[in-house]
């Protein structure tokens, strides 16, 4: 981010702003969706219960209970 324009940075699983300014977040947005990027930065991984279910998840506060 230091090296470029860009006010992003993006892996899998991970965006990282340069910082939380409505304008950066906006740009990130607008420059995702400009480069085909954004479904892959926000792919949707499904809900507690369709990826946890298999031990019995149904919310969050089966969660939280582990911790």
């Amino acid at each position: 981010m230091v090296a470029s324009e860009d006010r992003y940075f993006w892996s899998i699983d991970m965006l990282i702003l340069k910082d939380l300014s409505r304008f950066s977040i906006k740009m990130a947005i607008k420059n995702l969706l400009k480069d085909g990027l954004f479904l892959d930065v926000f792919s949707n991984i499904g809900t507690i219960e369709s990826v946890f279910s298999h031990v019995g998840w149904t919310g969050y506060s089966d969660v939280i209970e582990m911790e």
